[in-house]
């Protein structure tokens, strides 16, 4: 009783320590943390949309001047078109090599019996194939785990530079309304692993609140929101860490996180050569991009033009104030 007695007398003595440390801070403030971060939630996002805002397509950046164009990514951007699953022929190899390690301890040789049983997994591989489901960009995203596959160049980073720049600009007319309101955390999951390689104890929350970006105030937010489960958390280009015992240890690192701060939601890219070295768990939703189809890519290079039209437009001083220019005539 005493001992309650002498912590209850002792609050204001508290609060007035309080708004000595941080006079700018109230006491509701240092009770809240969100009201806090706050402020650094906002510069967060107002740093994310002034990195991302603009794209530059490799090997494809139109220049004017002698400058490359970087075309804004809300205009460009077209979404994707995926299944649901792996490739069904990554997993018929996988089968195949199986059963192949399995017959030989074995040792069969009946060759007339391996070629009808190959015969078989194509007819398989071809009915497979047929019915992956489509899905879109909002389908994928109201997974709580997923993991988008794809060839080099089919826009796998591309997708995440889109998905956070909309998330922090509030556009959900791609992404859906199902992480709307998330905060969205982008890894290059080549950069965790040289940091790994420094430090072989680093978790992946803590090269977040670390290492992740110049400003230490947005690593404490990210940290804060990561335990609050506020987060989207893209991890983009797992198939990019080669050496094989630092890729299992980054894919280990993932599922750790991922079982630790398991209210957020994760999405993991990956080319589809590599990712069987070191696969995540079935948890995982995982979905493969598909190629443009020629509508698409009409699509594209008439929003690709049009972008730099308009850029254009607006780097031209004569266009901007109403002028005819004098050197177009």
């Amino acid at each position: 009783m005493v001992a309650h007695y002498e912590r209850r007398r002792r609050i204001p003595e508290l609060v007035e320590k309080c708004a000595q440390l941080r006079p700018n801070t109230s006491w509701a403030d240092a009770l809240d943390p969100s009201a806090e971060f706050s402020k650094v939630r906002q510069e967060y996002y107002e740093y994310l949309i002034q990195e991302l805002k603009d794209h530059t397509i490799r090997g494809f950046a139109p220049q004017v001047g002698g400058r490359v164009l970087s075309l804004p990514i809300s205009q460009i951007f077209l979404p994707l078109r995926a299944v649901e699953g792996r490739p069904a022929l990554a997993e018929y190899a996988e089968e195949d090599l199986l059963r192949q390690a399995a017959s030989e301890a074995l040792g069969e040789l009946d060759w007339r019996r391996r070629r009808e049983e190959m015969e078989k997994r194509y007819a398989q591989l071809s009915a497979r194939q047929a019915a992956q489901r489509p899905m879109t960009l909002k389908d994928l995203l109201k997974e709580p785990r997923s993991i988008l596959l794809g060839d080099p160049g089919t826009g796998k980073t591309t997708t995440t530079h889109y998905i956070t720049y909309a998330l922090t600009a509030g556009d959900t007319a791609h992404i859906g309304t199902s992480v709307r309101g998330l905060t969205p955390v982008l890894i290059r999951i080549a950069n965790y692993a040289k940091a790994c390689e420094r430090d072989s104890t680093l978790h992946l929350v803590e090269y977040v609140e670390k290492e992740l970006y110049p400003r230490p105030e947005f690593g404490r937010y990210l940290r804060w929101a990561i335990e609050h489960d506020q987060c989207l958390v893209m991890l983009d280009g797992l198939d990019e860490v080669t050496n094989p015992n630092l890729r299992a240890q980054v894919t280990d690192r993932i599922q750790e996180m991922v079982a630790g701060f398991s209210g957020n939601r994760y999405m993991v890219t990956s080319r589809i050569v590599g990712y069987e070295r070191s696969p995540l768990t079935r948890e995982f939703k995982h979905a493969t991009l598909q190629e443009l189809t020629p509508e698409d890519q009409e699509r594209f290079v008439q929003l690709w033009y049009d972008a730099i039209k308009s850029e254009i437009s607006e780097s031209n001083p004569y266009r901007r104030g109403g002028q005819s220019d004098p050197g177009a005539a």
